[in-house]
C-alpha cells in the first residue's frame, strides 16, 4: 500500500501461531501480544523426549507427518 506522498505503509498480511513448537501453524484473524512482546499462545507447548529434549525436525524426522 502506498500513500499519496509515495511512502509505503506496512500492512499485516496474516497471523500464524505455532501453538506446539515444530508443528504446523494455525492461521488466526487476531492475536494478543504478551508481556514479553511475543504473540500469546505462539509456541506455548512443545513435545519432549524422555530425556527432556525438545522434539524437532532437525533431530527427529518422525515429526514431519504429524498434523
Amino acid at each position: 500500500m502506498t500513500s499519496t506522498t509515495g511512502q509505503e505503509h506496512p500492512r499485516l498480511a496474516n497471523i500464524r501461531l505455532h501453538p506446539i513448537k515444530s508443528l504446523d501453524p494455525v492461521y488466526v484473524t487476531e492475536a494478543r501480544v504478551g508481556p514479553g512482546g511475543g504473540l500469546e499462545l505462539d509456541r506455548a507447548w512443545a513435545l519432549y523426549t524422555l530425556d527432556n529434549r525438545w522434539v524437532n525436525g532437525k533431530r527427529t524426522a518422525a515429526i514431519f507427518p504429524i498434523r
